[in-house]
């Protein structure tokens, strides 16, 4: 499920995100997430990101929308894809980086030798990132959210090559350890 040479840097200044509803907000509560998700957007607008905004569940497009809306986003593009990985796939590697509070995102983003950052809004987020060791890529749900994610982005920016290999290998150990079962 990994890709199994060491991947080409991509250096287009394309950021994906995703977001959307959950039944359950680990570290605060969703109207708090979605201003830091403003901030961070607006801050990266102003930075000269571009966006690719990937929603996995129908239910979460008008909440993609207002996180456009709100951060003053004027060009950005959403992917809605509920059913075709491959589909993710294609359009994910034209990231260089993925902020992700879902899980599943993050999984294809990772198959796709895209860096993730992940929100973590539930536990599952915090193991399936400890499993690629990438804890240091893990944003906790807080008023911090903003100004965590920016530090990130920023020493990914800074270290990419070094980032990119790092979650590459962690993800090649696993197929390799998960290849024996298949």
């Amino acid at each position: 499920f990994a890709v199994k040479e060491p991947p080409k840097i991509n250096r287009k200044k394309v950021i994906g995100i995703n977001i959307g509803v959950t039944g359950k907000l680990e570290g605060g509560d969703f109207a708090q997430f979605f201003q830091q998700m403003t901030i961070l957007c607006k801050k990266l607008n102003k930075d000269g990101w571009q966006f690719k905004f990937f929603c996995v569940w129908s239910r979460d497009l008008h909440i993609t929308e207002a996180l456009i809306s709100e951060s003053g986003i004027e060009s950005a593009e959403i992917i809605q894809e509920y059913y075709s990985a491959n589909r993710f796939i294609r359009e994910v590697t034209d990231c260089r980086l993925m902020i992700s509070m879902k899980l599943h995102p993050l999984i294809l983003s990772i198959c796709s030798c895209v860096p993730v950052i992940g929100l973590q809004y539930q536990p599952k987020l915090r193991d399936f990132m400890t499993s690629i060791t990438s804890e240091s890529m893990l944003v906790h749900i807080n008023p911090n959210l903003a100004q965590n994610c920016l530090e990130i982005v920023n020493r990914f920016d800074y270290d990419c090559v070094n980032q990119v290999h790092a979650q590459w290998l962690a993800c090649s150990e696993l197929s390799e350890h998960f290849s024996a079962y298949l």
